[in-house]
Parts: C-alpha cells; structure tokens; sequence
C-alpha cells in the first residue's frame, strides 16, 4: 500500500512540478510561431494555446486548499466515491447517515490530510472531508467546528491580543485531528493552561454526541476500534500573545541538557542526528537580555527549520548558538516552522524515510544526567542507521511524558524500542496514533496514548 500512495502522490505532484517549465517552453513556442511566416499556423497556434491554460489551469488547481487534502488523503480527484464535504453540523449528520444507509457503515473522517500522508496509505470511500467544515458555531466567541485549521483558529484570536499556549507544530492540521490523533505542541513548564478546553464528539453509531475534556475524548478515540467516534467542535484556553525570547544550546554534556531543562520555559524542544555528534535545544522563555534581533524576519523560520532539523540528516552546519536568541510573541514561537511544500513531500518520499513517534513516561524526573545519556545514545543510533529525532518534554517533574518523534527508514523503526528498553529501563510505550503505524514496538510494551496520561501529568 506504501508503494502505491508513493507513486501516486509523487505522480500527481511530478506533473504539476513539471506543468511550469512546459508551459514556459510552450509560450515560447507559440510566441515564435506568432511571428509572421508564409505559411498558415492557425491550427498550431490554438493548439498550443489551449495546451498552455491546460497546463497552467492543472497546475493553479492543484494548490487549492481543498484538493491537496484530496491528494494527500490519496482520494484524488474522488469523482462517484461517495465522498461528501459538509459545511456545517446538519449536513455532517446527514453525510454519516446516508453513508451508513447506503454502505452500511461508518464513513472515514478526514481532516488536512497530513495523517495520511505520514501513514503513506489513503482511508477506504465513502470518506467525509472536513476542509469546508470550517469557521466558529453561530453565538459562539471561542469554539470551532472540526474541519476549521490551527492557522486560522490563532488568527482568530490575534485580533484580539490571544493566542494558544502550546500547539502542533504544523499548524494547518485540522481540529479534529488535533483531538482524534493525539497532536501534540512542543510545551514547557511554564505553561499552567491546557490549550483545548472541551471537545464535542459524535458517536456515529448512534448518531449521540458528547462533550468533554481533551483527556476523556483522548480515552475515547484509544478505545474506538470501531470507527465510530469523530469530533464536531472544539473550544479553547487561551492566553495573551506575550514576548518571549529563544535561547539556543549546543546540548554536548550532562550541564547542556540541564540547562535545556530548566524550569521557565515556555516552550522547548531538542534536535538530534545523524550530521552531529550533539544535539541542538531551542527554548523560548521570559525576555532574559537586551537582545534587540527580532524573529521572524525575511526567511529566518526557513534558515532556523534548516539549521536545526535539516541539516541534523547531513552537512550538520548551523550558526552560533548566539544567534538564536531574537525575542517573538507566543504566536510565532509556535509556529515555528516555515510551510511545507509538496516538492519537500516528494525529496521525502524518496529518502525512504518515515516520521512515527514514541511516547514513553519516566518514574523519576528527567535531569541533565539522564537526558544527555539518552541524547548520546539516539545520536550514536542516528550515525548508525541515519536519520533525524526531536525529544519534546514539558514540565522537568516525575510522571512527566516524554515525546520522541522520530524519522528512519521502516526496517529501522525497532532500533528505537530497544534503545529505550536498554538505555532508559523503559518498559512501556506508546506510539503516536497519527503518524507512521508502528506493528512491533518489541521489547517495549505497547499501551495507549490515554494509559500513559492517566498515569502522567
């Protein structure tokens, strides 16, 4: 299934790539033909004209919001599948019933897409897409319908000083998916409030719905084996779009990674690869100097993304840790990232390489010791097999869940388990529900996301 979703997102995305300079090429031609001759060119002309706007008119389309969810979800173009694209909560009821009247099941419900883009297979038709599902519920100043993006939820509450504490790093996933597949932001332990604040969910079984916290929808989505569950809206906790400063340190010692841990982090998170034989931590914190270098600026969340995280494959260069220290608000710390771009999406595919994620819990704080001995061994196992891992810890305290997201080839995925196990004593984890699936997490126990939050904080 992997190789059938590579050839064809790689196929649709090739052309529209390859659309651009053969329109160039084509008005060229035709602009060479216009010019006078002898002999009659009318039927060229108009040919090479209709073939130009075929060309420009493919390529213009595919970058529409709604069909590159259509392509990641590998449902493209999704012509007589059943699919429907409801704009608010009657039609999204009456989609799931008609869906279970004719097909006599659930419908798969699907968000922006990354999640199976990241899975490499496509969900089976009939499908709900939620891309038009967007936009606040009618008398409501702070809850939003599933199908509404991150993005659009922050600019939202922009407008009047607000932000999110803490969320996703790619920010034009859906709400839905925010909930249903346990997304999670970079966080730090100076955030006190949660960032979604209730979830409304509908049992498509009964068509009952349900409103309730992140943590008891997260229990929900973990036990539905069935398909059946899906979310409708979301509410947020939102905090004021503050100042904040990034520190960056070259994490190389035992004192490094405890520096990285030090409580008043509002945000934090840690780069490890196969290019460097340290890792890279970036915290972004009260304004601690008189740094006057604001972030972002032209191309600087593109210079930073490359830095850190691509250039930790190969090359391993990045500028002095000095330079990372520009002060930003909450909003741009979280959206860290520059956008991604279906042409990074095809080098990706082919790497070879696959992005899954591992959530495991340590009994004991995790302190700068601990940390480094860790950092040590992913890089040693980076070296060795390639490839590149992000370490996310919020609140430096016992029972506190560690996110190791990370990115291998699939034949290398049980490297990762047996580094946890042997390094860390680490007997149970689990795996990020909406990334690349993971069968054999050997000699590590698989639990669901919920267990290790229960037990968590």
């Amino acid at each position: 299934m992997t190789c059938l979703y590579d050839t064809f997102y790689v196929l649709i995305w090739g052309t529209a790539v390859l659309a651009i300079p053969t329109s160039i090429g084509l008005m060229i031609w035709l602009v060479l033909t216009i010019v006078p001759h002898e002999d009659d060119h009318t039927v060229r002309i108009v040919l090479l004209s209709l073939a130009v706007l075929l060309l420009l008119a493919w390529t213009i389309g595919l970058r529409r919001h709604g069909i590159r969810v259509l392509i990641r979800a590998g449902a493209f173009p999704g012509w007589c599948m059943g699919d429907r694209y409801p704009h608010d909560e009657l039609e999204f009821r009456q989609a799931v019933i008609d869906t279970k009247q004719r097909y006599n099941r659930n419908p798969a419900v699907v968000g922006g897409g990354w999640g199976f883009f990241l899975k490499r297979r496509g969900p089976p038709a009939p499908r709900i897409f939620t891309h038009n599902f967007k936009g606040l519920l009618a008398g409501e100043s702070n809850r939003f319908h599933a199908g509404t993006t991150i993005h659009a939820v922050n600019k939202h509450l922009l407008k009047s000083g607000k932000t999110l504490p803490s969320h996703p790093t790619m920010d034009f996933i859906s709400l839905g998916s925010w909930v249903s597949c346990a997304n999670h932001g970079n966080d730090g332990d100076s955030q006190t409030t949660n960032a979604i604040e209730s979830v409304t969910i509908l049992d498509m079984n009964t068509n009952a719905t349900k409103r309730t916290g992140y943590f008891e929808a997260r229990r929900l989505f973990d036990s539905d084996f069935e398909g059946k569950f899906c979310v409708l809206d979301v509410s947020f906790n939102d905090v004021d779009n503050r100042v904040v400063q990034k520190r960056g340190i070259l994490v190389n010692d035992a004192q490094s990674a405890a520096d990285w841990l030090a409580p008043g982090a509002a945000l934090r998170l840690l780069f490890l690869g196969a290019a460097r034989g340290y890792g890279i931590g970036l915290r972004w914190e009260k304004p601690y100097g008189h740094d006057t270098h604001p972030d972002p600026h032209c191309c600087s969340r593109v210079c930073q993304f490359v830095q850190v995280d691509v250039f930790s494959v190969f090359c391993g260069w990045h500028e002095k840790m000095e330079k990372y220290a520009g002060k930003t608000s909450l909003y741009e710390a979280n959206h860290w990232t520059p956008s991604i771009y279906p042409i990074m999406n095809i080098g990706l595919i082919f790497t070879g390489i696959l992005n899954f994620e591992i959530f495991f819990l340590l009994t004991q704080p995790l302190d700068g010791n601990t940390l480094f001995k860790l950092t040590s061994t992913v890089i040693k196992m980076h070296k060795r097999l390639g490839g590149r891992s992000e370490i996310r810890y919020a609140s430096p305290g016992a029972n506190t869940i560690v996110h190791w997201d990370i990115s291998l080839r699939k034949q290398h995925f049980p490297a990762a388990f047996k580094l946890l196990y042997e390094t860390l004593g680490v007997s149970q984890v689990a795996v990020h529900p909406g990334k690349c699936d993971v069968q054999d997490t050997a000699p590590c126990t698989r639990v669901p996301v919920s267990a290790l939050y229960r037990l968590g904080v």
